[in-house]
Parts: C-alpha cells; sequence; structure tokens
C-alpha cells in the first residue's frame, strides 16, 4: 500500500492533465486544485482499488475523472426556464444532419465493442478524451516510441470492424 501512496504523491502532472482536459475553459485556473483533491481522495480510498479490474493508473485516471465530472455538476447548478416561455425553432436539415449524426456515433460505438479491451482504450482515450501520444503511453503502459503503431493499428481494426457492418 505505501508503495501506492508513494507513486500517487508523486505523480502530480498527470493529475492535473486529467483535471485540464475535463474541466472547461473557464474553470482551467482550479485544476492544480482539484489535482490536489484528486490526490487526497486516491490516497483515502486506495484500498478500494482492485489491481484484478485495471492497472493503477486507469483507476487514477477514473477517480479524477469523476472527481472533475463532480465539479463540473456542482459548479453548473442551473435553474431551468419553464419550457412553454421557450421558442424553438429548428429547420429541417438541421433535424436531419443531427439524426445522421447519431447513426453515426451509434454504428461507431458498436464497433468499438467489437474489439479487445486494449484497443477500445486506445481509441476512447486518442479520440474520445484526446489524449496525446505521451499521456496515452503513460496510462496503457506502452512505450511512448510505439503508440503510433498502436493508435494506427486499433483504427485499422475499428475500420475493419466497421467495414464488415
Amino acid at each position: 500500500m505505501e508503495a501506492y501512496i508513494k507513486f500517487i504523491a508523486e505523480e502530480f502532472n498527470f493529475f492535473v492533465a486529467i483535471t485540464k482536459k475535463y474541466l472547461p475553459t473557464h474553470l482551467q485556473h482550479i485544476s492544480q486544485d482539484l489535482a490536489q483533491d484528486a490526490i487526497v481522495l486516491a490516497i483515502e480510498k486506495i484500498e478500494s482499488f482492485d489491481s484484478s479490474k485495471g492497472s493503477l493508473k486507469s483507476w487514477l485516471f477514473r477517480v479524477t475523472q469523476n472527481l472533475c465530472y463532480d465539479y463540473i455538476r456542482r459548479y453548473n447548478k442551473i435553474s431551468l426556464v419553464p419550457l412553454n416561455t421557450v421558442e424553438y425553432k429548428i429547420s429541417i436539415d438541421e433535424v436531419v444532419d443531427n439524426t445522421l449524426h447519431k447513426l453515426k456515433v451509434k454504428k461507431i460505438l458498436a464497433a468499438i465493442k467489437h474489439l479487445n479491451r486494449r484497443d477500445q482504450e486506445i481509441i476512447k482515450y486518442k479520440f474520445l478524451y484526446n489524449f496525446s501520444g505521451r499521456e496515452l503511453a503513460l496510462l496503457l503502459d506502452i512505450p511512448e516510441k510505439q503508440i503510433n503503431v498502436y493508435v494506427k493499428r486499433a483504427k485499422a481494426k475499428l475500420l475493419t470492424v466497421l467495414n464488415a457492418a
């Protein structure tokens, strides 16, 4: 346990990078504060870490990501406007474009489920969360020099699944 705690405390930049990815621009100034909160939370919750379910980095990523989501939810508490006071104007083209986009996203998400776990993580973190090659290498324990090869292979497998569907 001590080794995990030491590792967590030494990974401050990892936590800051995650918080910056999830916080909107107008909240970037608190990324370091949230990173510190994530470290404290991770140390407090280290007993809940189960190495059989994934790597420590993945678990730390999830803890930090959830902390950011919770903060954003609290920050964005907004008052609701009654629907009868809002006038909606939307064109048929916007409806069609939106529907087509949703169908494409559903197809891609379904195809991702057919990939192995590592390829799913590569696709998710690289393209959904916009991780850099270095961050991806750190998160997935892949040598940084080889990450582009892994990304290309995962994309090729995804395209194969999409084309087969």
